[in-house]
């Protein structure tokens, strides 16, 4: 159970704002980012995607009160001179807005979203449509946004009855592992404070967390 804060609560309601107007934004490669942002005509935000999907600066004026009102409570806010920098980005993905960190994402501890989580939430549904089954848990493991696991929980909303108690216990899982290169970046440190690669860091976390489970049954999808 999580507890949620004005700060998230802004969060929402900035997004459902932003929804409420039309926002749609379909995230592009870094690579792509940075230079059609370099182009001079896109120095400065003139529209809601230059400022919550192209990470521009943007001046006050631009957005609506409700909105700039927002986005300081919910401390995404960034002073930039005399403009204004969005710190979050959204990005549209199966009729849903997915937040997650500005361009460019350099922070250690960047949310990521981009072309892979298309490719990602691609294979999740053709994997869902060939298996019709109830899925009782999904993890999402190197999730950046969370968004294979909400998607999975969005294809095939379940209700699930009182948990029944059993001599041994057993649990449906699918797993689901990121192989494309993005996954060779060295940005995660290991238990004993080495650089590794992304995978590298999967592959630990993996090999705890399939220790643990030795009755239940584990589907893995690797993309």
């Amino acid at each position: 159970m999580t507890t949620d804060t004005a700060q998230d609560r802004a969060l929402l309601h900035l997004g459902q704002a932003l929804r409420d107007r039309g926002y749609h934004f379909i995230t592009p490669t870094p690579l792509t980012h940075e230079r059609v942002n370099q182009r001079p005509e896109n120095a400065l935000a003139d529209d809601l995607h230059g400022v919550f999907g192209w990470s521009r600066p943007f001046q006050h004026e631009l957005l609506p009160g409700a909105l700039f009102s927002l986005m300081d409570q919910a401390q995404v806010l960034e002073a930039c001179g005399s403009r204004w920098r969005s710190k979050v980005r959204l990005s549209s993905l199966d009729g849903q807005l997915f937040l997650h960190s500005a361009f460019p994402t350099s922070a250690s501890d960047a949310v990521f979203f981009g072309p892979d989580t298309y490719r990602f939430a691609n294979a999740i549904r053709c994997h869902l449509n060939q298996h019709t089954g109830m899925i009782r848990r999904a993890v999402d493991i190197g999730c950046g946004s969370g968004a294979g696991a909400i998607l999975t929980a969005l294809a095939r909303p379940q209700w699930l009855e009182e948990p029944i108690t059993r001599t041994q216990p057993a649990r449906d899982l699918l797993v689901a592992v990121d192989l494309s290169g993005s996954m060779d970046t060295e940005d995660f440190t290991d238990a004993d404070g080495r650089q590794v690669d992304r995978l590298t860091a999967v592959k630990d976390v993996l090999r705890e967390f399939l220790a643990r489970r030795e009755d239940d049954r584990i589907a893995l999808i690797v993309f």
